[in-house]
C-alpha cells in the first residue's frame, strides 16, 4: 500500500472514529400522551389551549390518565381514518369510569407531548377497560402504539 492509500485509510479511520464519539449513546425518549379533565371556564391549574376550530378549552394540569396506565394499544382503520384502540389498567379503568360518569357532557382532553389532540365530548360514562381515540393522524397513532405495546 503506497503512502497516499495509507493516509486515505487513516483519514476515513479517524473520521469514524471521531462520528462514533458523537452520537448520541441516549435511548429514544417515549412521548406522553395525557387523557386530562377539561373545563369551559378557566380555573386554578388549568392550561388555555386552543381545538383545531379555534374554541378555547381549559386543560387541567392534573392528568386523569398517563402513558403509564395504558396497558396496550393498536391503530385500527375505520373508515377513511385512523383510531388509536387503547386498554388501560384496572386502577385508570376505574378512575376513568368515576369521572366520566360524573361529567357526562363535558370534554376530555387528548394529548401528545403537551400538545392537544381532541377534545371530545363525553356522551355516557366510559365503562370496561377500552377506550377509542380517533380520528387521528396515522403517523402518530402508529408511534402511540409502538411506545404502548400490543396486549400481552
Amino acid at each position: 500500500m503506497n503512502r497516499s492509500s495509507l493516509l486515505a485509510l487513516f483519514s476515513v479511520l479517524s473520521l469514524t472514529s471521531t462520528l462514533n464519539r458523537n452520537v448520541s449513546t441516549k435511548p429514544l425518549q417515549p412521548p406522553t400522551l395525557e387523557v386530562d379533565p377539561v373545563s369551559d371556564v378557566p380555573i386554578p391549574g388549568s392550561v388555555e389551549m386552543s381545538l383545531s376550530d379555534g374554541e378555547v378549552v381549559h386543560v387541567d394540569e392534573h392528568p386523569l390518565l398517563v402513558l403509564e396506565d395504558f396497558t396496550s394499544a393498536r391503530v385500527v382503520q375505520r373508515g377513511s381514518g385512523v383510531v388509536l384502540d387503547l386498554q388501560v389498567s384496572p386502577a385508570a379503568a376505574e378512575r376513568l369510569h368515576a369521572y366520566t360518569a360524573a361529567n357526562v357532557g363535558k370534554r376530555l382532553a387528548i394529548l401528545r407531548d403537551g400538545h392537544l389532540l381532541q377534545a371530545p365530548r363525553i356522551r355516557v360514562a366510559i365503562e370496561g377497560r377500552g377506550l377509542e381515540v380517533g380520528p387521528m393522524d396515522a403517523s402518530i397513532a402508529r408511534e402511540l402504539a409502538r411506545w404502548i405495546g400490543p396486549s400481552a
